[in-house]
C-alpha cells in the first residue's frame, strides 16, 4: 500500500472520526476550550486556504430523494512542497479547511478571515453531527465507478429539474434558476474528472444517503479535488 493511501485510511476509515479530529486539533495545540478550538481552527484554515491556494464552488441540485435539494460543493488545493507538515497533518488540515471554507454559517466572515462566534450548540456536537460515520461506508474507488456514481446523482437530479419545469402551476423562479445552475456546474465538474484526470486516487467517505454528508477526496499529483454533497430536509 502506497504512503497516500496508508495515511487517508489511518485518517479517515474509523468509526470516530469526530473524536480523532478533536485528538489531532489538541496535538496541535495545548487548548483548554471549545472556543479556543473554534478560533485555532478558522485561523489555521485560512492559512491552509492561502498556502494551497485553495479554490471552493458551491451548487444546489434538486433533491431525487424527496427533500428540498442536494448541496454540492467543490475543492481544489494544491499539496505544499515543500511541505513541514507531515502527511497525515496534511490531510486532516484540508479536510477541516474544507469545512470551515464551506460551512454556510461561514459566509459572511471568510471573505475578511474573521472568526465566527462559536455555536451555542457546541464543538463537539458539530464534530460529531458532520464527522461521525460508520468505517464500513469508506471505500477506495476506481475512475470509473466514481464517474458512474457521480453521473447518476447528475443523472437523477436533471431528471428531477426536468420533471419541475413541466409542472402546471407556479414555480419559484429563483429555485429552478439556482437549480439549472447548480446541475450545470456538477455536470462541468463530472466532465472535468472525466477528461482531465489520468490517473487519480479516489476514496469515498460515508455513502450518500438523506441527512448524510459524504466526501469524495480526489489525488492527482500534487493537486487534491475535494467533493462535498449533502441532502438535507
Amino acid at each position: 500500500m502506497s504512503e497516500w493511501k496508508e495515511s487517508v485510511e489511518n485518517c479517515f476509515f474509523t468509526n470516530h472520526l469526530d473524536k480523532q479530529l478533536k485528538e489531532f486539533l489538541n496535538s496541535q495545540k495545548a487548548l483548554s476550550s471549545d472556543a479556543e478550538r473554534w478560533e485555532f481552527i478558522h485561523k489555521s484554515a485560512y492559512e491552509w486556504e492561502r498556502e494551497c491556494s485553495a479554490n471552493f464552488d458551491e451548487m444546489i441540485m434538486p433533491s431525487f430523494f424527496g427533500q428540498w435539494h442536494i448541496s454540492a460543493r467543490w475543492g481544489e488545493f494544491s499539496l505544499p512542497a515543500p511541505n513541514p507538515h507531515t502527511l497525515e497533518e496534511t490531510l486532516y488540515w484540508i479536510f477541516l479547511t474544507g469545512w470551515v471554507l464551506i460551512s454556510g454559517y461561514d459566509k459572511v466572515y471568510t471573505k475578511e478571515k474573521r472568526v465566527p462566534s462559536m455555536p451555542l450548540i457546541g464543538l463537539d456536537w458539530l464534530l460529531q453531527r458532520k464527522f461521525q460515520y460508520s468505517q464500513e461506508t469508506c471505500t477506495w474507488l476506481d475512475k470509473q465507478h466514481f464517474l458512474a456514481e457521480i453521473e447518476n446523482i447528475y443523472n437523477c437530479a436533471q431528471e428531477v429539474l426536468l420533471d419541475c419545469q413541466k409542472r402546471p402551476g407556479p414555480i419559484n423562479p429563483r429555485w429552478i434558476c439556482d437549480a439549472e445552475s447548480g446541475c450545470s456546474k456538477f455536470f462541468k465538474y463530472y466532465t472535468f474528472c472525466k477528461d482531465s484526470l489520468k490517473n487519480p486516487e479516489i476514496v469515498r467517505l460515508n455513502k450518500f444517503d438523506p441527512d448524510e454528508y459524504v466526501w469524495y477526496l480526489i489525488r492527482e499529483e500534487s493537486t487534491l479535488y475535494f467533493l462535498q454533497l449533502s441532502d438535507f430536509g
